[in-house]
């Protein structure tokens, strides 16, 4: 998934199906390290200076 680098990522949180957080990230956003998660579905949401947006993320 590739960003703009116009728009600026203040943090992203992972959570899993149940809505439970996994991880939060207030910087170093170049990197989600998904090497921890355990395989399934997982949702990013990513809070930039103009809004939100959530993206799947299927870990196999």
């Amino acid at each position: 998934m590739e960003i703009s680098p116009a728009i600026k990522i203040k943090s992203i949180q992972v959570s899993n199906l149940l809505g439970e957080i996994i991880q939060t990230k207030t910087e170093n956003f170049n990197q989600v390290n998904e090497s921890a998660f355990k395989i399934g579905v997982y949702f990013l949401r990513l809070n930039t200076d103009v809004g939100s947006v959530v993206k799947k993320l299927v870990k196999r």
